[in-house]
């Protein structure tokens, strides 16, 4: 695996999670349960995300949450949260009366009765300041995220910004005008139409799919807008803009466009094959297997999606069982043995894994 890959996540009292850690492999799957968790872990590797992108977003539009205490775990907020990975760490708490900073591989407390920044700063700002200060250069530090929650994150792949997760959530009826970055923003793609057009391989796909209808895609770039038409007479069109065209077709588009448009990323889906028609599932397994650069991590609801991974690479994909006991998230990583197992029920891979929680 590339070297800003995980392989070992450990997080500690987020939401339902008291302490769980697990193996990374390229493709990462969690199965379980409705309300047993799999959200929550990828929720907690949404915060380590650029911090650059994710704090121009709501912090909700990436975890859900209604109250900031909702984020500790049983709603304690003494229970501070830690995400940690082979090259990054993400702290949340209340505590104003900590810095963090990195030395000698070692991550390192220093008691500090003020904040080393006084209010949010770009990362080239932050890394800046941080070197002037301690002279290392692969460490971001991030101010607290609001009055309340204080979030702090240390990674040592600032240059190259490689070793963040990039969390894609799809949501219907955004405005996909922004020209910022060659590849898909988080968390809901806000220049998807621009990444469209800068590559061909996905044009070709999404008017694929409208040809299917007989119907044509369209680029404005003076507007930067796609639209499907149709068209009724020898002079006559109808136009059909993207939020009218069916959901199952507007995902396809928007998780192709997060795979295609990133490169040595780490991509957080959490169930991408919602509402999606079955052989565009296949499509999309399939394409996660192909982004040989890319790291993966799933949550799934869906057999089409999961027997296809597991049975086309298991060298690359672990399969995470994901439970609930005592009020607390569990998670089970099953053998190669075990995965064949579960691979001869088939369709009914979903009601065979209870003996594994």
């Amino acid at each position: 695996m590339s070297e800003h890959f995980f392989s070992k996540v450990e997080i500690k009292n987020f939401k339902s999670i008291e302490y769980i850690e697990f193996e990374c492999k390229r493709i990462n799957v969690f199965i379980g349960k409705p309300n047993v968790g799999k959200s929550c872990i990828i929720e907690a590797l949404s915060l380590l995300a650029n911090p650059d992108l994710l704090f121009q977003q709501d912090l909700k539009s990436v975890i859900n949450f209604e109250d900031n205490s909702n984020l500790f775990h049983n709603n304690i907020n003494r229970n501070n949260i830690s995400i940690r990975t082979d090259n990054s760490i993400a702290l949340m708490n209340y505590d104003k009366n900590y810095n963090f900073l990195k030395s000698n591989n070692k991550l390192l407390l220093e008691p500090s009765n003020h904040y080393l920044f006084d209010d949010f700063k770009s990362i080239n700002e932050i890394f800046n300041q941080f070197k002037q200060k301690y002279g290392n250069p692969d460490l971001v530090l991030l101010n607290p995220y609001n009055s309340d929650i204080h979030y702090y994150q240390i990674t040592e792949h600032l240059n190259d910004f490689s070793g963040f997760t990039k969390p894609y959530k799809f949501k219907a009826n955004i405005n996909y005008l922004s020209k910022d970055n060659l590849s898909l923003l988080i968390p809901n793609g806000n220049n998807l139409f621009w990444i469209l057009s800068q590559y061909e391989d996905l044009q070709n796909e999404f008017a694929e799919i409208l040809g299917e209808y007989n119907l044509d895609l369209v680029y404005d770039p003076s507007k930067n807008l796609y639209f499907s038409q149709k068209k009724l007479q020898k002079y006559n069109v109808s136009q059909i803009p993207f939020s009218m065209l069916a959901d199952t077709i507007q995902r396809i588009i928007f998780y192709s466009a997060a795979i295609e448009s990133n490169n040595n990323s780490i991509l957080l889906f959490e169930e991408p094959e919602v509402n999606s028609f079955p052989p565009y599932i296949q499509e999309l397994s399939n394409k996660i297997l192909l982004s040989k650069t890319n790291q993966f991590f799933i949550t799934t609801h869906s057999p089409y999606l999961l027997t296809t991974l597991l049975e086309s690479s298991t060298n690359e994909v672990i399969l995470n069982i994901v439970g609930y006991k005592d009020g607390k998230t569990t998670i089970y990583q099953t053998s190669s043995d075990e995965i064949s197992e579960l691979l001869s029920y088939d369709s009914d891979i979903f009601l065979n894994i209870d003996r594994y929680i």
